[in-house]
């Protein structure tokens, strides 16, 4: 980190100032009271306004830092971090304008602005806050015992070493653990609760609940039996109840009936006698058309006598016309296949004379194709050879690869061409194993793939939640901050209040009155007004008492006047009359002495009203003081302690929130530890299948090469075989064309003589041409008598259909009979009926039956209802049962799943107690490491910068609290004689070069872990470092400077008004102030003038 530019406006003792810093060490040297302090407050200000307290040894708030006259101050800061320039511009008002901060970089898309927001800003940048910046790389001035006296020295170095970050991942999983253990015990007590309303609630288990229920089911079902008996005899009864309402209802309806019933007898019979007529009517149809058939029958014998066929029944002529129809087909094949032979013996005859031309053609060809083929053989020959020596070659090397492929085939020599089904066996292995892989790879992937994308989910929410997390920690710090600082407000004005009382209580002192605070407004209200109303009637007594010796006074005043007049005339004052000598005398030193009394006395009295009028003075100051006191402790300290029970209050409201979000921050840490593992996994998973593909894929290519190899021999050999092949085939055809010469000559003989042949046979073709057609027309004539019959047995099957219909409507006449008889007997048998209930009973008998059924329905209901209400009161003693058991079964769930949730919890508290076990095993070992690092840069500075002998080293070790368990560094000087002892008991001087040695070596360190990023290692910055120095130790420091150049840090501020140090340093920057009391700063190279 360089800073790079410094602008200060109207801040303390600067005007407008800006400074440009180079790399390298920078002395900024000045008298005291130069502005000195001022600068580094605006290089720290520039960084972290907020804390402007910690530079130097003075304190300044905000408005203070703002030129004196002046109502804004302006810091603005250029610093670079990793190769990025950042510009921060702090704005500082003393009225009632906000302060406001803007930080820019070209990182930014646009400047962050707002005092908060570039704080935090500046901090992430940093990787630091003002605290651990100023404890890091600022050393105060005259700060001798920092780190040797300082209480939170273990804090402040684990912060600067990055330690503390473990210790709040520590406190996080100690709360979450916290979380944990308290989400186990309220589930232990909810199981524990659940559990105990088992015992108390319920006095019978599941089992008997069970029992029970079938038990009263039985029960109900039995009542339902009885109910339905009873409600099927009650429906019996009103049916006859019905029965009986509708005859007496319908008793005068009943000779109505008889007359319509004997009405639908006489027309039942009147329609019997019309179906009689329709059967008569059809018997005479059926006649006739046994006529028309009789007259078809003797016109198929009379056609039967014309056909060589049996005609006689319709099957036999259906028979002959297939016969006919078969005979005709074969006929006219055997005339299309006549026709054809001769067809074809005409064109046989035709292409005989055409061959004949083309063997005489061929015979020619033949000839020129014999002397072609004897060049080809030679030709033929060479190739062969070539083809063998190719083949012995590459049947060498498939013997080496295939040997080497498949190990238990032995030597080269029992490789054969049938070796290649053993490797392409092996290949097909290999590719279904391939293909395995490449599937289970595949599904791996999708499953990665989902994973994964859970995973994502789950850190997304985790992230949400941390963050709500770390928002709301913000917020409890805050708060704490604001209760802090509420509480130090309370405590502020309690002092205040305190020694506002004292104040008046010594007042109240000096006027003899108690002040006791549960009081003061009794006091006030009261006891000072009647002390002040006392004090007022002392003072009109005081006042008359004046003056009634006034008057005294002024009236002996007068006597002694006249008395020394008098006595110039030797008279009596009463009397006048002459009186002896020395008497005047007497009665005048009579009154000048009473004359005294009364002055002093008045006097007296003067002085006793001034105490008294003093005395009120105080008692109205006393009071008002008092009231103004009181007035203080209702407004602003009440209020102050209000508002710290409020700020209170918010602040659990927000750590309950935090508990709840922590407890979902354990739930999705164990989500996506489980998903890592996973993804892990299957990561692991993926790369063994690859690397199994792969290797599988290797051993296939090579099989592949092989069963080429293998391909190459035989298409070789096919080459060579394909060379004797055509060289024996040549030789063939040579020999195979000497034959066609003579087989063609032979040929040609042959087919003069066939062409002779083929002129007979096309004779002969003709003459079965023409019997045949003969034969043809006359099955033709034959078919058209036998389709004529057919037809007649057609018109025969006809009738013989509509004499079926006919026959048909006779038997539907007669079943319609029938049904018409039927239907008069049950006519009959309804007036029967009809005369039954006219005769036996009478409507007065019925009114009696009705009212014998009406009073068993009554009865039955009744019944009815008794066994309703105790199927009702079993069904309700049923569903109590049963909510019972539910109620038992929900409590028994509920026990088991906080017994579930608290085993859970017990099992996330290990975790997490083994999770905080890891973090302070890997903090002992880190600080054990830094230790070693602090104690060998310690010592290298320690020993560069002092001179004396009393003290070898400086040692800092790690100890341990038995009572609390907590861990401090403990610093140690090494003596000469080897024995140890406490720094503080060193000088001044001694002290303070520990400090700088501690300090420079955990510098160093810091820039260790910074990895040598010297792009983000901020400057060092050393404020009067010769303070309790000597000046065989301050010449020392020049060598400490070279020593921390070495560490290649880009920056080393030096702020000391001693000369000494002017030649260690690379720049120069001297601050001056000129006869306004305005600083001035110039900025010098070492070796300039």
């Amino acid at each position: 980190m360089n800073i790079k530019k410094l602008e200060l406006q109207n801040i303390r003792s600067y005007e407008q100032q800006s400074i440009q810093f180079p790399e390298g060490t920078i002395l900024i040297h000045g008298d005291n009271g130069a502005g000195k302090t001022s600068l580094v407050m605006g290089l720290f200000g520039g960084l972290f306004l907020s804390e402007i307290r910690n530079v130097g040894n003075n304190s300044f708030s905000l408005d203070e830092f703002v030129r004196r006259g002046g109502n804004k101050g302006t810091v603005e800061l250029v610093f670079e971090v990793s190769g990025v320039e950042y510009e921060v511009e702090w704005e500082l008002y003393t009225t009632s304008t906000p302060n406001d901060a803007t930080l820019r970089s070209p990182e930014f898309d646009s400047p962050v602005s707002g005092i908060t927001d570039v704080k935090k800003q500046i901090q992430d940048i940093l990787g630091m806050d003002e605290e651990d910046f100023a404890n890091s790389v600022y050393v105060k001035q005259g700060e001798v015992d920092r780190l040797i006296e300082a209480s939170d020295r273990a804090e402040m170095i684990d912060g600067l070493l990055g330690l503390d970050k473990l210790d709040e991942n520590i406190e996080t999983m100690k709360m979450a653990r916290r979380g944990a253990g308290r989400v186990q015990m309220r589930n232990e007590d909810q199981a524990d609760g659940y559990r105990d309303d088992l015992q108390e609630d319920f006095d019978r288990d599941e089992a008997e609940f069970n029992a029970e229920i079938t038990e009263i089911d039985n029960k109900i079902a039995n009542v339902e039996a009885d109910i339905d008996e009873v409600e099927q005899y009650i429906n019996e009864l009103k049916n006859a109840q019905a029965r009986l309402e509708n005859r007496i209802k319908n008793y005068e309806e009943i000779i109505n009936q008889k007359e319509s019933v004997e009405t639908q007898i006489n027309q039942k019979r009147t329609k019997r006698a019309d179906e009689q007529q329709k059967i008569d009517a059809c018997e005479n149809r059926i006649d006739t058309l046994e006529g028309e058939i009789s007259e078809l029958e003797t016109s198929i014998d009379e056609k039967a006598e014309t056909v060589s066929h049996t005609v006689t029944p319709s099957d036999e002529a259906d028979d002959a016309l297939d016969e006919i129809q078969g005979k005709l087909q074969t006929a006219k094949i055997k005339q299309n296949d006549v026709e054809n032979t001769l067809e074809q013996a005409q064109d046989e005859l035709d292409e005989r004379n055409k061959e004949i031309s083309e063997a005489e053609s061929q015979l020619k060809q033949l000839q020129q194709d014999r002397d072609e083929l004897v060049e080809d053989i030679q030709q033929l020959e060479k190739q062969r050879e070539r083809a063998e020596d190719k083949l012995q070659q590459a049947r060498k090397r498939r013997n080496m690869q295939t040997t080497d492929y498949v190990p238990s085939l032995g030597s080269s020599s029992e490789i054969t061409q049938e070796t290649k089904e053993v490797v392409e066996q092996q290949k097909q292995k290999l590719d279904k194993r391939r293909t395995e892989v490449s599937t289970d790879l595949a599904e791996k992937g999708v499953t990665l793939s989902e994973r994964e994308n859970d995973l994502t989910s789950a850190r997304k929410e985790l992230n949400k939640a941390e963050s709500n997390i770390k928002d709301i920690n913000t917020q409890i710090e805050e708060k704490i901050s604001e209760v802090r600082q509420a509480e130090q407000s309370v405590s502020e004005f309690q002092n205040e209040f305190e020694s506002q009382r004292t104040a008046i209580i010594g007042q109240c002192n000096e006027i003899e009155l108690e002040l006791p605070t549960d009081k003061l407004q009794t006091i006030a209200d009261e006891n000072l007004p009647k002390r002040i109303e006392e004090t007022n009637q002392e003072l009109d007594e005081a006042g008359n008492r004046t003056a009634t010796l006034e008057q005294q006074e002024a009236q002996l005043e007068e006597q002694l006047a006249e008395m020394r007049e008098l006595a110039e005339k030797n008279l009596c004052p009463r009397c006048e009359q002459e009186v002896p000598d020395g008497h005047i005398e007497r009665e005048s030193t009579e009154i000048e002495e009473e004359l005294n009394d009364v002055q002093n006395k008045i006097v007296n009295t003067r002085a006793r009203r001034d105490n008294l009028d003093s005395k009120k003075s105080e008692l109205l100051q006393a009071r008002e003081r008092l009231l103004d006191l009181i007035e203080f402790r209702e407004e602003t300290l009440e209020a102050a302690r209000d508002k710290v029970s409020q700020l209170k209050d918010e602040r659990s409201e927000f750590e309950d929130e935090r508990d709840e979000l922590e407890t979902k921050t354990i739930e999705k840490q164990e989500e996506i530890e489980s998903l890592e593992q996973e993804v892990s996994a299957l990561d692991r998973q993926i790369e063994t299948l690859q690397n199994t593909q792969e290797s599988i894929q290797e051993e296939i290519e090579q099989g592949e090469k092989i069963l080429e190899q293998f391909d190459r021999v035989s298409e070789l050999r096919e080459c060579v075989e394909d060379a004797e092949s055509a060289l024996e085939q040549k030789n063939e055809e040579r020999s195979d064309i000497g034959t066609e010469i003579e087989e063609v000559k032979t040929e040609i003989d042959t087919l003069e003589s066939d062409i002779d042949e083929q002129v007979d046979k096309v004779n002969s073709c003709k003459e079965k041409l023409n019997k045949i057609t003969d034969r043809v027309s006359e099955l033709e004539a034959e078919r058209e008598v036998i389709n004529e019959i057919i037809s007649c047995y057609d018109n025969i099957a006809e009738k013989q259909s509509d004499v079926s219909d006919e026959q048909q409507a006779i038997q539907h006449h007669k079943e319609t009979i029938e049904s018409l008889n039927k239907q008069l007997t049950e006519h009959k048998n309804q007036k029967q009926k009809l005369n039954e209930k006219l005769g036996n009973e009478d409507k007065e008998t019925l009114q009696k039956k009705l009212t014998q059924v009406r009073q068993k329905i009554d009865q039955r209901r009744q019944s009815k209802d008794y066994l309703q209400a105790e199927r009702d009161e079993l069904v309700d003693k049923r569903s109590m049962l049963k909510n019972r058991l539910e109620s038992r079964q929900s409590l028994e769930e509920k026990v088991e799943t906080y017994e579930a949730k608290a085993e859970w919890a017990k099992d996330v508290y290990d975790e997490l107690e083994g999770i905080i076990s890891v973090y302070e095993s890997v903090k002992s070992d880190l600080r054990e490491q830094y230790l070693a690092y602090i104690n060998e840069y310690t010592h290298e500075i320690f020993k560069s910068i002092y001179q004396n002998s009393s003290y070898q080293r400086v040692i800092i070790t790690e100890t341990q609290n038995e009572r609390t368990g907590a861990y401090d560094y403990d610093i140690q000087l090494l003596r000469d004689d080897d024995m140890t002892e406490d720094p503080s008991n060193a000088s001044g001087g001694e002290r303070a070069l520990v400090n700088l040695a501690l300090r420079a070596g955990i510098y160093k360190l810091i820039a260790e872990l910074e990895g040598g990023d010297r792009g983000r290692l901020p400057p060092f910055i050393l404020d009067e470092p010769t303070t309790f120095l000597d000046k065989n130790h301050v010449g020392e420091l020049e060598e400490m400077l070279n020593c921390i150049r070495d560490w290649d840090v880009p920056q080393v501020f030096v702020i000391s008004h001693d000369d000494a140090l002017i030649h260690g340093a690379d720049h120069k920057c001297e601050v001056t102030k000129d006869a306004s009391n305005t600083s001035q700063v110039t900025m010098q190279t070492a070796g300039d003038d």
